[in-house]
């Protein structure tokens, strides 16, 4: 069974996305750990790896500035687990949509992977081959 951990990052405390993505991935049979808010970089890194996670999902809808350097941190933090195959998603505000990179940068940084459109990209990524999406 998939494991997806998740959280509030930093002093976020807004954990309805983290309520719905847990909702949406027992839905598609996985096992969700809920992490809480005001989680730090440290402590989701930990529970990643505690719990074997597949799949890490981070919400902060704060300070778009303070976000910018959170993700920096986890970003570099999570490099090894994610070179080791966990896959990262993160919820978040327009502001810190407008600082962080576009879909598919985001999937060529992280990844390694690239498309002519993000369809493309996530179906070039052997990461993501047979993940199930509930339906609704």
């Amino acid at each position: 069974m998939s494991t997806a951990v998740a959280g509030a990052l930093g002093e976020c405390v807004h954990v309805a996305w983290v309520f719905n993505f847990m909702r949406l991935a027992e839905t598609a049979g996985w096992r969700s750990v809920f992490l809480g808010a005001d989680i730090s970089v440290e402590k989701i890194i930990a529970a990643a790896k505690r719990d074997q996670a597949d799949l890490v999902g981070v919400s902060y809808r704060l300070t778009p500035e303070t976000g910018e350097r959170l993700l920096g941190e986890l970003a570099e933090t999570a490099d090894e687990l994610r070179t080791a195959g966990m896959r990262f998603v993160l919820a978040g505000t327009p502001p810190e949509a407008e600082r962080a990179r576009t879909a598919q940068e985001w999937l060529k940084l992280t990844y390694d992977t690239v498309g002519d459109d993000l369809h493309e990209a996530i179906h070039n990524q052997p990461g993501y081959y047979g993940i199930k999406a509930p339906s609704l």
